[in-house]
């Protein structure tokens, strides 16, 4: 005798599926992990996360791990290339000097250690 009804088979996911589904969520997981270790590099959080993606997430370790860190501008917070002497929004480099304060420095040949004999001078 027949069944009088129909089973419908829905496609459950088997042992095998679920393999799979964990292991690209793994592999997701570390992609962003990786991702936002490279937002404080120059290959920044898009190129990491693409090559750990592709590229597995060992791949996109040694990417971050190559990449130059960026210099966090200590006058005004924006973060730039370290290729850079000068913030491009403030203009100023890590000590808070200007281009052209640095550059009056340079040609009147100012130290510490002069100017410091200079005030001791002024002061006797």
């Amino acid at each position: 005798m027949k069944p009088s009804f129909v089973i419908i088979h829905i496609g459950t996911a088997s042992g095998i599926d679920y393999i799979v589904l964990d292991t690209l969520l793994i592999l997701f997981s570390f992609a962003i992990i990786i991702g936002y270790y490279g937002k404080k590099k120059e290959i920044g959080f898009q190129k990491a996360f693409l090559n750990s993606l592709f590229l597995t997430p060992v791949g996109g370790m040694i990417m971050v791990g190559i990449s130059r860190k960026l210099i966090t501008c200590n006058s005004c917070g924006t973060m730039y290339k370290s290729i850079n002497d000068f913030c491009p929004e403030c203009n100023k480099n890590e000590d808070g000097f200007t281009k052209e304060e640095v550059e009056e420095m340079a040609t009147n040949k100012v130290t510490e250690n002069s100017t410091f004999e200079s005030f001791i001078k002024s002061a006797n």
